[in-house]
């Protein structure tokens, strides 16, 4: 095999290769910490809601103390192609509560209210509980 023909077969690893280079390793921060009850009502096929616990409503604490205390939604559960529902902690609802947290956390920061306003002038009074 000539040079010529070898860089025309090896050109993907070569760019693979190169662009890995390019990649920063991050590490992740402190966890935060999930309690209270988890309360989900099925409506439909792959639409659930999640209700507030009166008593016991979850909430997740992030290291630095702040708290997101997440209001009745609508959600899907974890948005997980049905092909890995059978891996160990794939399953829609294997991390049932941090679903419920990233839900709620992407509708206050980027859905529209019925009004059309984006719900970001809202997002501190209705998700962070002081």
């Amino acid at each position: 095999m000539t040079p010529v023909q070898l860089a025309k077969k090896c050109w993907p690893l070569a760019l693979l290769l190169g662009l890995g280079g390019c990649a920063t390793a991050t590490v992740p921060g402190p966890g935060g910490t999930l309690s209270g009850k988890l309360v989900v009502q099925w409506v439909a096929e792959n639409r659930f809601i999640y209700r507030p616990d009166a008593a016991d409503p979850l909430r997740f604490r992030r290291p630095n103390g702040q708290e997101i205390v997440p209001q009745e939604i609508f959600t899907d559960g974890g948005s997980i192609p049905p092909v890995f529902w059978s891996l160990p902690g794939f399953s829609p609802w294997g991390y049932g509560p941090a679903y419920i947290v990233h839900d709620w956390l992407f509708q206050q920061h980027r859905c529209r209210l019925p009004d059309g306003r984006r719900s970001r002038s809202r997002t501190r009074r209705l998700s962070w509980a002081r």
